[in-house]
């Protein structure tokens, strides 16, 4: 089972869930923990919308937890973590495209100069 694959035939080619190549791997594996198909399509509804949210308002914490759990990326401090971008919020996207098409960094908002040593950006200026 292919989870990316999974999420990209979901919602970048807004397959229907139940048309989904790994649908019926899932419902056998949720079948195979006694869990139902409607187990199954409760599991893909609150999925969607937590990817539905993070579309529309970005990624925020739960709400509740101690600012020690959401900041323990700061203590960890990894050199590189590697990551496969599948779909960027709408709003980052325009701050890229707005930065690599600003051939002149003096030329673009002091607002856009805090996101030019973010990962997601640096390698665009390079």
């Amino acid at each position: 089972m292919d989870h990316e694959a999974q999420l990209k035939e979901r919602f970048l080619n807004n397959t229907a869930r139940d048309k989904t190549k790994d649908h019926k791997e899932f419902l056998r594996k949720f079948r195979k923990k006694r869990k139902s198909e409607e187990d199954l399509l409760d599991y893909y509804e609150r999925f969607e919308k937590l990817y539905y949210s993070i579309k529309e308002h970005g990624f925020l914490p739960p709400s509740g937890v101690p600012r020690e759990k959401t900041g323990i990326e700061k203590s960890w401090k990894p050199q590189s973590v590697a990551v496969r971008v599948v779909a960027r919020h709408q709003q980052w996207q325009q701050i890229r495209e707005s930065i690599v098409v600003g051939a002149n960094r003096d030329q673009l908002p002091e607002e856009y100069s805090q996101f030019f040593s973010h990962p997601d950006v640096e390698y665009l200026l390079n």
